[in-house]
């Protein structure tokens, strides 16, 4: 990734586009990725990462979306201080009809800081490259 690409904090007109958006009918319900991990070679989609303030709760729509997603890729909730340390736990199931949604999480590591936090995305990578995909 080159430096500009480094630099850049989201886009202005995407926060706009998201806003927006919630000014349309409560029943249009929707989700954002935090980030969605890929890889070149081979190509595809490793995992989806969301990022979680400890005191943040997993919605509705997430656990809706995070469902179907499981079908296909590892979800993983990232939850910690933006600088760490993480508690890394694998999205396993979860319920959306109570309120709070009930979720089943399994906790897969602890990284203190973001080197740690590399190695553990570096190891889902490889697991990816060996055609296990992004699981553990």
């Amino acid at each position: 990734m080159d430096a500009d690409k480094r630099a850049l904090k989201g886009s202005s007109w995407r926060d706009r586009f998201k806003l927006k958006h919630k000014s349309l009918p409560t029943r249009f319900y929707a989700v954002d990725v935090d980030l969605a991990l890929v890889e070149k070679s081979p190509p595809g989609l490793v995992a989806i990462l969301d990022y979680k303030h400890p005191n943040d709760r997993l919605t509705f729509a997430e656990v809706l979306a995070y469902n179907a997603m499981t079908q296909f890729l590892p979800v993983y909730i990232i939850i910690g201080l933006p600088d760490g340390p993480f508690d890394v736990f694998r999205y396993l199931e979860g319920n959306p009809a109570p309120d709070p949604p009930t979720v089943r999480l399994e906790l897969v590591r602890t990284c203190q800081d973001w080197a740690e936090f590399a190695r553990f995305e570096a190891e889902l990578r490889e697991r990816y490259r060996q055609g296990q995909g992004g699981g553990g």
